[in-house]
């Protein structure tokens, strides 16, 4: 990431920390989506034994915060 994208991005995300701001949306979101892109990728890991001993998909959601019955639709 060059210097000018990484200051934008550090803007934005001051910018996300005032509630009145339209960027908090756009972090919870992000943040969301990535949670969720992250944990599904784990079942697949298991299947081919990628995962440590004792690392199971729902030991990943609880790490992410993600809780039983949330952001599983």
């Amino acid at each position: 990431m060059t210097p000018e994208l990484m200051r934008l991005w550090i803007e934005f995300a001051v910018g996300a920390s005032r509630p009145a701001h339209p960027a908090p949306a756009c972090f919870v979101e992000r943040y969301e989506r990535s949670r969720d892109q992250f944990s599904e990728g784990f079942p697949d890991e298991a299947a081919r034994a990628g995962l440590r001993e004792g690392v199971s998909p729902d030991f990943v959601r609880l790490l992410s915060g993600e809780s039983e019955g949330e952001g599983t639709e």
